[in-house]
This record gives C-alpha cells, sequence and structure tokens, in this order.
C-alpha cells in the first residue's frame, strides 16, 4: 500500500521529471517503463534545423518528442525525420 501511495504521488503530484539528459524519479522511469530518450532530428527535407529533444515514444506514423528547452511537445512524421540518440539536449546558445 505505502508503494502504491509513493508511485502515486510522484505521478499524480510531482509529474514526471522531464531534464535535457532524460527522465528522472524516484519508481515511475523503473516500474511504469517510462522513459524519455534524448535525441537529435534531422530533417530530411533540409527545411528545419536539427532539434535536439526527448523522445517519448511513437507509431508507424508518428514520433512524439518533448523540447525542454520551450517546453513544448512536438509531434513529427517518422518519414520525413531521421531520429539519433546523444547524452544529453543541449541549450541552444543565444
Amino acid at each position: 500500500m505505502i508503494f502504491l501511495l509513493v508511485l502515486g504521488a510522484e505521478i499524480l503530484v510531482l509529474v514526471p521529471d522531464l531534464r535535457t539528459d532524460g527522465l528522472h524519479g524516484f519508481q515511475s522511469p523503473t516500474v511504469l517503463d517510462l522513459s524519455a530518450r534524448p535525441v537529435m532530428v534531422f530533417d530530411l527535407d533540409e527545411k528545419h534545423e536539427p532539434l535536439g529533444v526527448l523522445y517519448l515514444g511513437g507509431n508507424a506514423d508518428l514520433n512524439v518528442l518533448y523540447d525542454p528547452c520551450v517546453e513544448t511537445v512536438r509531434f513529427i512524421p517518422v518519414g520525413s525525420s531521421r531520429v539519433e540518440h546523444i547524452k544529453q539536449v543541449q541549450y541552444p546558445s543565444f
């Protein structure tokens, strides 16, 4: 019962901790098999610059990505992009 309370508090109250190197948390990443892998997304049409984001998942059509720099979720078509794993998302220098 205590385990469920701690897990529920971590997910519902604290929310997942998405950092530039992925998902952090006391129990949720391991127990619920949640992940957020840092990746670099390259546009195959060369319309956009490469983008460092966290890969949350996807399906055959779309990749679901979270940009920790601007705190937004992006949906990118699988066929128009290439994804490479990196160690950490780098914030752009202005």
